[in-house]
């Protein structure tokens, strides 16, 4: 098992955040969306600069993504260091797109099966699969009132303040795809945080 050294979270302030890459693995979904995220949205040289980023074990390792296969999520998480230093100035809030676009390409396509006539019966479902798209922890969706409501990730034996922003972001545009307006939503709880889950607070109209 592998940790890395604390950071500063910049959506906070000066709040110190850990990440624990552990021994989990997430489905190619995941590690598709992600960099077919950097071949849409960047010219092709700094594609290449992307990939070259990337340590020789990950590149080793991932290949051609395939997204029914299981990968380390340590790699996913190099993918998204890269990306943030790369892209980002080095801030992880491009990575709230990075989730906004994987949820367009997985609930649009791939995964449009998984899509449900309302918000909360759409979390619910989420909260339900979540073990189909990676082996560590759990989650539940609780509705709060008839526009919001909270996804608890719990027991976490992998985590990381990348993989946190990512996922506010796919939350956000799953809202949107499914008819919701005015979208906020927020880290209430982060176990990377030192909080014993990571709670996303959902808001909409």
């Amino acid at each position: 098992m592998t940790a890395i050294n604390p950071q500063y979270d910049d959506l906070r302030g000066v709040v110190r955040t850990t990440e624990f890459l552990g021994t989990g693995h997430v489905k190619g979904t995941m590690l598709a969306a992600h960099v077919q995220w950097v071949k849409e949205n960047r010219s092709a040289l700094e594609y290449v600069r992307f990939w070259d980023s990337l340590p020789r074990e990950v590149r080793t390792s991932i290949g051609m993504v395939l997204p029914v296969k299981w990968y380390d999520f340590a790699h996913l998480i190099a993918i998204d260091h890269s990306i943030v230093e790369l892209f980002g100035s080095g801030s992880k809030t491009v990575l709230r797109d990075l989730g906004i676009y994987s949820a367009r390409v997985n609930l649009g396509g791939t995964y449009k099966a998984y899509t449900r006539a309302g918000i909360q019966e759409f979390f619910t479902g989420a909260a339900r699969l979540h073990s189909q798209f990676q082996d560590f922890g759990d989650a539940v969706y609780a509705a709060r009132s008839a526009t919001s409501g909270a996804m608890t990730h719990r027991n976490y034996s992998s985590y990381s303040p990348l993989y946190c922003e990512s996922a506010a972001g796919y939350y956000q545009e799953a809202i949107v795809l499914h008819g919701g307006k005015d979208v906020a939503i927020y880290e209430a709880e982060c176990q990377c945080r030192g909080d014993k889950g990571c709670v996303f607070v959902m808001r909409w109209r």
